[in-house]
């Protein structure tokens, strides 16, 4: 019974061993793996500079005699922080600033000249792992995890570049002490490496917002938003989106560009030079097709873009739209207006005009309300390619009235209407709620007839809407005291007057 327990344990320890020793061996084959894939990896990085930290293989094969086993030896070398390496046979060397592949030619020599090796090999085991601080306009700033062999591209994808936001061609690299401006599009498009170093310890990174950018849509091989470097031209952002299509039409372009005022100008550029034309943030350009004939015809203005539901001025644009409706023939003024959801509550009409594509004269639309209101098809036009119709912006306006310090006794004052600017916001353009007349707890909206709708100050203000800040109790009471009780006081002074005169009638008669 002894012996068959005592067989039974060894059994089951020598299962146990096995196990660990091929979990053991698994472990080392992952790593010889690795630090195969490594050493692959950097064989061909002429500028891989090693950093404190990375760990290194010195492999010395002495031969062997015949009939014997091969005699080598393998050391595992830290690369210390004052960047010396402590090698046998040899001593310390220091490899600041050296690249790897100067080093591992210079260990493999030497060691060469001091033992009779039949082999000798150098290779990077692990890099060394440490973080680096990304900071500004990611969507995760902070301490990511990073390796000697870790790219500034990478980090950065780990902590979220903010579509339309980061800048990818202003990136700031600091590094003791100094800055380097990088631009990760010199890397991905034309492999320029050193716009997209390997990252060292104490590396910070500073991505900027996008100051520069333009949309380039039509006939280009990929349209879309792009960011571009001050100085550069139409003719490099076109290369940079993979050129133009067979289809372009090279004979004019459309440049949409912003104006100080936030509205858009349409130009039509004839016969561009594409090296010549310059860049400016928010600019549109478009380039357009010789598959048709006809250039689009342009609603630039107060215009929907889309359907926009009832009177809800929240689902119109505020802002001055500039959009190209593609010309079809027998198009008319109703047709393209309908196509882009029609003019807004904002239309200015009494400013409207439209511009022949043909002679590029202006004439004004003064009845443009009645034809779009009343879809008054006697009074409608045809359009031609290249047509430009213009709706422009009602100056917009928000009214405050009541007690203000601006407003106390009567007054009014109007404002720009700004989208997303509260109640609050307005009454302090009108200097704040009067601190001893106002009531900031009584504000609303005055109605048409005269009603007040209650809001709070943190309520959104429509354009056209006037605030109205009501009295205070304590200045109600006042007024009360002024008006209802004197009145009061009045008639009772008159009743007690014409009862005594009364009494005094009937006492001279009696008497």
């Amino acid at each position: 019974m002894k012996m068959t327990r005592f067989l039974v344990f060894g059994g089951i320890l020598m299962l146990l061993l096995s196990s660990l020793h091929l979990g053991a061996q698994a472990d080392s084959d992952a790593q010889s793996a690795f630090s195969a894939a490594v050493e692959r990896r950097i064989m061909h990085i002429q500028d891989f500079e090693p950093v404190p930290g990375d760990i290194y293989r010195l492999l010395i094969d002495f031969g062997s005699s015949i009939g014997e086993a091969s005699n080598s030896s393998a050391y595992d070398l830290i690369l210390q922080e004052d960047h010396t390496l402590k090698l046998p046979f040899i001593g310390t060397m220091n490899v600041q600033g050296r690249s790897f592949s100067d080093i591992r030619s210079r260990i493999i020599t030497q060691i060469e000249q001091k033992v009779p090796a039949v082999h000798v090999d150098f290779a990077l085991r692990a890099p060394a792992l440490f973080e680096v601080f990304v900071f500004g306009a990611v969507s995760q700033s902070g301490l990511i995890p990073a390796s000697s062999l870790t790219r500034v591209n990478e980090v950065l994808q780990r902590a979220g570049l903010i579509p339309g936001t980061s800048s990818t061609r202003t990136l700031e690299l600091q590094r003791n002490g100094q800055k380097q401006t990088l631009d990760l599009f010199q890397f991905s498009e034309y492999a320029r490496r050193n716009q997209n170093p390997f990252l060292r310890p104490g590396d910070q990174i500073f991505v900027r917002r996008a100051e520069h950018q333009i949309s380039i849509t039509g006939e280009i091989a990929v349209p879309g938003q792009m960011e571009f470097v001050p100085g550069e031209t139409l003719a490099q952002i076109i290369r940079y989106a993979g050129g133009l299509k067979p289809t372009a039409d090279t004979g004019y372009i459309t440049r949409k560009r912003l104006t100080p005022q936030g509205t858009y100008e349409i130009q039509r550029i004839e016969n561009p030079d594409l090296e010549d034309i310059d860049l400016q943030n928010g600019d549109q350009i478009i380039i357009p097709s010789t598959a048709g004939d006809s250039a689009p015809v342009i609603v630039h203005g107060a215009v929907a873009g889309k359907e926009a539901s009832g009177s809800d001025l929240r689902s119109l644009s505020s802002t001055s739209l500039a959009l190209e409706v593609s010309y079809r023939p027998g198009m008319s003024l109703l047709t393209a207006l309908e196509l882009v959801g029609g003019p807004t509550v904002f239309a200015d009409y009494e400013r409207a005009y439209y511009i022949s594509g043909d002679d590029k004269t202006r004439q004004p639309l003064t009845d443009l309300r009645e034809i779009w209101e009343t879809r008054d098809s006697s009074r409608d036009f045809q359009l031609h390619p290249g047509d430009t119709l213009v709706i422009p912006m009602k100056v917009l306006r928000v009214f405050v009235t009541g007690e203000t310090v601006l407003t106390t006794g009567g007054g009014r004052e109007s404002f720009q209407w700004i989208e997303g600017f509260t109640v609050r916001d307005y009454l302090d353009f009108a200097g704040g709620v009067n601190p001893e007349t106002g009531n900031r707890n009584n504000v609303g909206f005055l109605q048409p007839d005269g009603s007040v709708e209650r809001v709070n100050l943190e309520t959104s203000v429509p354009p056209g809407a006037i605030i109205f800040v009501q009295k205070n109790g304590w200045e109600n009471f006042k007024n009360f005291m002024a008006s209802d009780i004197m009145t009061t006081i009045g008639w009772i002074t008159t009743i007690l007057s014409a009862t005594a005169l009364v009494i005094n009638t009937i006492d001279l008669i009696i008497n």
